[in-house]
């Protein structure tokens, strides 16, 4: 009895693809800047790289073109550095909307992915989350 088509693409794909995960836990004060770690060791010459939120695009960079999500434009810069690989995001001005999981992701010898998750702190943050509630909940009302 032969194999599936499907476990044999299975197979192929799992010889050429890799795919390690990372997570770290990072703070940051409420309108503050932060940078969000990502180290790239094995990075190739042709990048690509790509910061996601929630499925959405936070920055992108791939030879030197970059698309930005709408919310965070002016606000995220690429640290890259081929020579320290290095692929951190620099998030200015934190939001009580940018907590959460954050993935970085590049290839180089193999797809690699990195989990940051952003805890955002900060004195006027526990007024802050009650407004946001408050304000999403007044939203969801007659809809």
């Amino acid at each position: 009895m032969q194999p599936s088509w499907f476990l044999q693409v299975l197979s192929l794909a799992s010889m050429c693809l890799t795919v390690s995960v990372n997570t770290m836990l990072v703070r940051a004060n409420l309108s503050e800047d932060v940078v969000l770690p990502c180290d790239c060791p094995n990075i190739g010459p042709k990048l690509y790289l790509v910061w996601q939120k929630n499925g959405m695009i936070v920055n992108h960079n791939t030879n030197k073109e970059a698309k930005i999500d709408e919310s965070y434009q002016n606000r995220t810069h690429i640290n890259l550095s081929k020579e320290n690989k290095n692929c951190s995001l620099l998030l200015s001005n934190v939001s009580l909307r940018d907590e959460g999981e954050y993935w970085c992701y590049y290839k180089g010898a193999a797809l690699q992915d990195l989990n940051v998750t952003l805890k955002v702190t900060g004195l006027d943050l526990d007024l802050a989350r009650k407004w946001s509630h408050t304000a999403d909940v007044g939203n969801t009302r007659g809809v």
